[in-house]
């Protein structure tokens, strides 16, 4: 004789017979569940009229309710009977409005992370007081002096030295970013404040401006990574040299416009380029950049980072220096935004 099962084992739903599906689909107790989420929901997200119409219609079931006990209890069972009925009937009804609504969502897909990039820098803004302007330039100066130092003994030591040296040929300057025209939709624009330059002597020079990512300057901004390139034989090329001996960082091309390339210097032979780093929240960022270029001489990659290495501290210094001023932080963030669907009623 078969043994009967036991009432512990679980009924497999996809086994259900169709007599059981409506109560399965219907499943009183999620209905309510869910019926209570949307009113949470509605209250929540609804306009005023339409919360009124939540609760009017909620107590209007309440009070039904109350008189169909009331009835029943006073002998009135047939009109009792009737108005409870009718309160089932309502509840049922919706209830299955709910189950359908249900039934026929889609699942929602995954969610979509807001923002999906971001590019930060903390800089110094500009302009800087008069007072401390004057007290970075004195500190350009100072970096300009021992460049050129070091300049003229690497020239000294070449085994042929070249027939004219001329330390004033080494130059200084430094880029700050310019927030100010953010609201023309130019995030920044690297320049040289006034002062914060020595040795160039042309004004039309001195007024170059670089976007992050353009040219030396620009990629040494964006990528807060030191950079030496030199000028080879043909004048309009440039061959990246190692500085720190890590391989480079990137390809030989450096992206100009028509009107920078202009601007430059033609004796213009080689660049060492610095981030100015400083600190926030543990976080590194550049600040700005920093740069020592020479005229006329092409010096070798060794030379170039004998003088890297000797400014290397001073330059960290100065950085210190902007690190005490007053800063801002430049933002640029990438948000999805999901498609909107075009929806048509027939």
């Amino acid at each position: 004789m078969a043994k009967k099962p036991s009432k512990s084992v679980q009924r497999d739903p996809a086994s259900a017979s169709p007599k059981d599906s409506f109560w399965v689909q219907l499943n009183p107790l999620g209905s309510l569940q869910e019926a209570g989420g949307v009113v949470r929901d509605s209250l929540r997200k609804a306009p005023p009229e339409q919360v009124a119409f939540i609760v009017i219609s909620f107590l209007a079931v309440v009070v039904a309710i109350v008189v169909c006990v009331a009835l029943i209890w006073k002998g009135e069972y047939v009109l009792g009977g009737v108005l409870a009925g009718v309160v089932v009937v309502l509840l049922g009804f919706g209830m299955w409005c709910i189950s359908r609504m249900r039934s026929q969502q889609t699942p929602p897909g995954p969610a979509i992370k807001s923002p999906t990039a971001e590019w930060s820098r903390v800089t110094v803004k500009v302009p800087i007081e008069p007072d401390k302007l004057n007290e970075l330039a004195g500190q350009v100066r100072t970096v300009r002096d021992l460049a050129k130092t070091r300049y003229s003994a690497l020239l000294r030591d070449r085994k042929s030295p070249p027939s004219q040296t001329d330390p004033d040929s080494v130059r200084v300057n430094v880029f700050l970013p310019d927030t100010r025209n953010v609201l023309d939709g130019e995030v920044c624009a690297l320049f040289i404040p006034k002062g914060l330059h020595h040795g160039m002597k042309n004004d039309a020079e001195r007024g170059l401006r670089f976007r992050p990512d353009e040219g030396v300057t620009g990629r040494v901004f964006t990528q807060q990574q030191p950079i030496g390139t030199r000028r080879t034989s043909a004048i309009e090329e440039w061959e990246w040299i190692d500085l720190e001996g890590t391989g480079g960082i990137g390809d030989n091309k450096f992206q100009l416009t028509q009107v920078q390339m202009r601007l430059i210097d033609e004796s213009l032979r080689w660049i060492i380029s610095f981030p100015l780093m400083v600190d926030v929240a543990g976080k590194p960022h550049t600040a700005g950049v920093l740069n020592v270029d020479g005229l006329s001489e092409v010096l070798t990659p060794e030379e170039m980072q004998a003088i890297y290495h000797t400014l290397e501290p001073t330059v960290k210094d100065f950085a210190k220096r902007l690190a005490r001023l007053d800063k801002c932080r430049i933002t640029i963030a990438v948000e999805d935004i999901a498609a909107e669907v075009a929806t048509s009623t027939a």
